[in-house]
């Protein structure tokens, strides 16, 4: 890997992890999650030293395992904190970790789910769906998913 592609893997990375940062405080608050504080992310930082990117990465994984995918599911069905771009930054998170366990399993199935719930139209009748509708659905637009 190149030093470029480097930096361009961190900065993407750092990007996702500003989203998602408040929708992690949000849902640790809500649960009463002890969350240490990320400078950085708190302060909007746009260019971090690496050492901050990988606290983050640190610290999304230390929450993705004491968050239960029930309490995932009460947040996103309730809050008003989430958009799309939200929504899918976080299944792409949760896809790409290097192992999954059964929770994680269970999170990605759900936001899979919660995803296609805010993509397809609202007046959709379920004669119209069927696997290739709903791989239409999730399809990326612009960024892919892997």
């Amino acid at each position: 890997m190149t030093p470029t592609s480097q930096l361009s893997e961190l900065a993407a990375e750092w990007r996702d992890a500003r989203l998602l940062y408040p929708l992690y405080a949000a849902l640790a608050r809500e649960f009463v999650i002890d969350m240490p504080p990320h400078s950085d992310l708190e302060a909007g930082v746009d260019a971090p030293p690496q050492e901050s990117v990988e606290q983050a990465r640190q610290l999304f994984t230390d929450l993705d395992a004491r968050i239960q995918v029930h309490q995932l599911r009460q947040f996103l069905q309730t809050t008003t904190v989430s958009s799309d771009e939200a929504l899918r930054t976080l299944l792409v998170h949760h896809l790409r970790r290097p192992k999954h366990s059964d929770s994680d399993r269970d999170k990605i199935d759900f936001l899979l789910v919660q995803f296609f719930s805010h993509c397809a139209p609202s007046r959709l009748e379920d004669a119209d769906v069927d696997l290739s509708y709903v791989a239409q659905m999730l399809e990326p637009s612009s960024a892919p998913l892997t």
